[in-house]
């Protein structure tokens, strides 16, 4: 390797190989940035199936963001978003979440009501029960069930995972 000739090749040969290893990986899709997912999800001019799909995307992002998604359950105006979004928060563990989880499970929508169970069951570790199609009446003993449940089992989690407790909202 003493000769300059075989030295440049070989440094134009690495020289090569490092751009096409750069080329490739930055050619690749990215993976839109949680906030582009969240107005996607958010904006009303695109039509339902795509807010759907970025709700999806952003619930199952690697970054896992949190605050964005419970932005979109709050927010959106789409059964389907909200839907996607509460089992996001389901996926992840997001028990502040779970009273407002609760709540669509109240609402009108059987769809919304049947996913946002999924999330309180996941976050909770339990079925309870709670079929989403059942009378108003049977969903409401239910609900109730849950509602005095949700604090022991919050407790129970925080201290098996050395978390923090919470503290309780103000209420207004």
């Amino acid at each position: 390797m003493n000769n300059p000739a075989v030295q440049y090749v070989v440094l134009a040969v690495c020289v090569l190989v490092l751009a096409l290893i750069w080329f490739w990986r930055s050619s690749g899709p990215r993976e839109p940035r949680p906030e582009e997912l969240a107005a996607a999800a958010l904006n009303p001019q695109l039509a339902e199936l795509d807010r759907e799909k970025a709700a999806v995307r952003l619930a199952s992002h690697p970054n896992k963001p949190l605050p964005l998604i419970r932005r979109v359950f709050a927010e959106a105006q789409s059964v389907q978003v909200r839907a996607a979004a509460a089992l996001g928060l389901g996926a992840l563990m997001d028990w502040p979440s779970v009273p407002k989880l609760i709540e669509a499970m109240k609402g009108e929508s059987v769809e919304l009501r049947r996913h946002a169970n999924a999330a309180v069951v996941q976050i909770m570790g339990r079925d309870f029960g709670f079929r989403a199609d059942d009378p108003e009446p049977e969903r409401k003993k239910v609900i109730a069930q849950i509602e005095k449940n949700y604090p022991v089992y919050q407790k129970i989690y925080y201290n098996k995972h050395n978390l923090p407790q919470p503290v309780p909202e103000a209420q207004p």
